[in-house]
């Protein structure tokens, strides 16, 4: 997600805090992968997120997303 965050940065994500449009998300999919990505919009098929290098619009499908979680801070790996 390089320029906002960077590889072996430590990111902290909130289950509470709820995930609204231009907040920055970590994805949890039900294969198992992740994403960090800028949440853009949601509706009951669709995820539609924002990633920076290279530009472009990612679409998931809902039923491909186990969690989602709004990225509170980060730090630096140490």
């Amino acid at each position: 997600m390089e320029p906002r965050y960077f590889a072996g940065e430590i990111l902290y994500v909130n289950p509470n805090r709820p995930v609204t449009r231009n907040c920055f998300v970590a994805v949890e999919l039900a294969d198992g992968q992740g994403l960090i990505k800028q949440f853009l919009r949601r509706d009951d098929t669709l995820v539609v997120l924002r990633q920076f290098n290279p530009a472009k619009e990612i679409r998931v499908q809902s039923d491909q997303v186990r969690h989602i979680y709004r990225i509170t801070g980060a730090g630096e790996a140490g």
